[in-house]
């Protein structure tokens, strides 16, 4: 079952579930992908308070692009991205 988190810093965001930003200018991680295998795995990022300004930069561990980018960003206001890891690599979709 997948969890929802509040996030005041950087860090690796291992579980699958909701990440709730509760400060501007962080950044997350995605972890690698066999590492968090389950039935539907997706990580969701969303800005809580409207403070996506300077920027909340995603990115991967190993090398991995998320849509064929290093990072993937959210740079406006009250906004969510939803992450799925792409089948059979370190890479990950925007869902």
């Amino acid at each position: 079952m997948a969890g929802m988190w509040n996030v005041t810093a950087s860090q690796q965001i291992n579980a699958p579930g909701t990440y709730l930003v509760k400060t501007a200018g962080i950044s997350l991680q995605l972890p690698v992908y066999g590492a968090a295998i389950n039935d539907d795995p997706s990580w969701t990022v969303k800005d809580m308070t409207g403070q996506a300004n300077p920027n909340i930069t995603i990115t991967t561990t190993n090398g991995g692009t998320i849509d064929g980018s290093s990072t993937a960003t959210i740079s406006v206001q009250y906004e969510s991205l939803t992450f799925r890891p792409a089948i059979g690599g370190t890479s990950w979709i925007i869902a």
